[in-house]
């Protein structure tokens, strides 16, 4: 299970298998529990940018294939209504782990 977690680092996943038997095994105050949850949103939301990034970067990919008439201009609409919807998504995703992360560090607070 170890090597599926260096598997997954190499690829810039994150663990799956060790942090599950650790927290079994040794349990967390409360402190380190708000510290280990506020890092697993900071992840996602770097994740979801670099998502977001791509989605940026496709859209600037179709306006070079409709440019040189690779698709058409209906084509081109289809395919950046598509990428919009899913860019829309993970702003929302973005704007939602950013609440839980200021739940978090109110709850910190007022630990």
């Amino acid at each position: 299970m170890a090597g599926i977690d260096e598997i997954r680092k190499a690829k810039g996943l994150d663990p799956i298998f060790i942090p599950f038997l650790a927290d079994l095994f040794l349990s967390d105050n409360e402190a380190t529990r708000i510290h280990k949850e506020k890092t697993r949103f900071y992840s996602e939301l770097s994740q979801n940018q670099t998502k977001i990034n791509y989605f940026d970067k496709e859209i600037s990919f179709i306006n070079d294939l409709e440019k040189d008439n690779v698709i058409t201009p209906d084509e081109a609409l289809d395919w950046k209504k598509i990428v919009h919807e899913n860019k829309g998504l993970l702003m929302d995703a973005n704007t939602n782990i950013k609440s839980k992360i200021l739940d978090a560090l109110n709850d910190q607070k007022n630990k």
